[in-house]
C-alpha cells in the first residue's frame, strides 16, 4: 500500500509507497476577525505578538498558525503551536485574575 493519487498530466493512478504523509491546508492566516478590532499583522499577514502571545489590543492574544511571536523564528508546526497556545493560555489566565482576582485562600 501506499498513498494513491491521480496524475492529472497523464489521468493515470500512481502508488507512492510511504508511511505517513503531512498535509499543508493553507498559506494565509485567517485573521479578518482579529484586524477588525485593531491587532496589528505583520506584511506576511500573520498577527504580531509579544512572547507573551498577547496582541497590541489589551486582552486580545494569538497563537499557532496565525501568530508570529516577535522573538522566535517562524516555525510552523504543531509543536510550536502547542507551546504558544500554553503560553498564550497562561498569559490570559494572568490578564483576567488582574481584572477580577480570585478568592484567597490563605
Amino acid at each position: 500500500e501506499g498513498l494513491r493519487y491521480l496524475k492529472s498530466d497523464e489521468n493515470k493512478e500512481e502508488v507512492l509507497a510511504v508511511a505517513g504523509a503531512f498535509i499543508e491546508i493553507g498559506l494565509m492566516p485567517a485573521i479578518s476577525l482579529a484586524n477588525q478590532i485593531g491587532v496589528e499583522s505583520d506584511p506576511l499577514g500573520y498577527l504580531k505578538t509579544r512572547g507573551d502571545m498577547a496582541t497590541n489590543v489589551s486582552g486580545v492574544f494569538g497563537a499557532g498558525d496565525l501568530a508570529k511571536q516577535s522573538d522566535v523564528p517562524q516555525l510552523r508546526q504543531i509543536v510550536t503551536s502547542a507551546g504558544q497556545g500554553a503560553i498564550a493560555a497562561a498569559s490570559v489566565y494572568a490578564f483576567l485574575n488582574q481584572k477580577m482576582p480570585g478568592p484567597s485562600w490563605g
